[in-house]
C-alpha cells in the first residue's frame, strides 16, 4: 500500500460497537446496526435519528469523490446526495467545490452527469456564489451533452436569482 493511501487509511479508523473499522468499511456491516441512508444510522431497537456527518465520514466521502474508478467516483456523487440533509452548510460548500472541479475534468457521461446532479442538490444560495461552481462554467461547451447543459442552465438561473448581471 502506497505511504500516503496507507496514512489515509490510519487517519480514517473510527471507534463503533466497541471496536476499530475503517470508515472506508460501509456501516451496514456492523451488527444491529442498518444504513437506511448515509448519514442516518438505525439502530437495533431504535427509532432513528439523524447523525451529522463527520469530519471523518466527510474525509471518507471526499477520498471517494477522487478515486481512480469512475464508478466509485459516482456513487460518491450520490452519496453526496443523500447526505445533504445530515451536511452543515460549510461541509455542502466544501463537497460543491470538490465536485464541480472534478466535474470539469470529467468526460462526459454518467459520472458528470451525477456530480452535476449533486452539485444542483447541494449548491445553497446566497451562502454559495458562482465562485463555488466555477470550474463549471469553464468547460468546452462542445463537451457538454444535454443533460449537462441542463444542468448548468439550472445552475446558472439560480446564480441570477440571487446575483442579477448588472444592467
Amino acid at each position: 500500500m502506497a505511504p500516503l493511501v496507507a496514512d489515509l487509511h490510519d487517519g480514517l479508523r473510527d471507534r463503533h460497537h466497541g471496536r476499530s473499522r475503517l470508515l472506508l468499511d460501509r456501516p451496514e456491516d456492523e451488527p444491529g446496526t442498518t444504513l437506511s441512508r448515509p448519514g442516518t444510522y438505525v439502530g437495533a431497537g431504535a427509532a432513528g435519528h439523524l447523525m451529522p456527518v463527520t469530519g471523518k465520514s466527510l474525509g471518507w466521502l471526499l477520498a471517494q469523490a477522487v478515486s481512480d474508478l469512475p464508478e466509485t467516483r459516482q456513487e460518491a456523487a450520490a452519496s453526496a446526495v443523500d447526505w445533504e440533509t445530515s451536511m452543515s452548510d460549510h461541509q455542502k460548500r466544501l463537497v460543491v467545490r470538490v465536485l464541480s472541479l472534478l466535474a470539469s475534468a470529467e468526460r462526459p457521461g454518467s459520472v458528470r452527469e451525477t456530480q452535476l446532479n449533486a452539485i444542483t442538490n447541494l449548491f445553497l444560495p446566497p451562502f454559495m456564489t458562482e465562485a463555488d461552481v466555477a470550474p463549471l462554467f469553464e468547460i468546452p461547451e462542445d463537451s457538454l451533452d444535454v443533460w449537462d447543459a441542463d444542468y448548468l442552465e439550472g445552475l446558472r438561473e439560480e446564480i441570477a436569482e440571487f446575483w442579477p448581471e448588472p444592467a
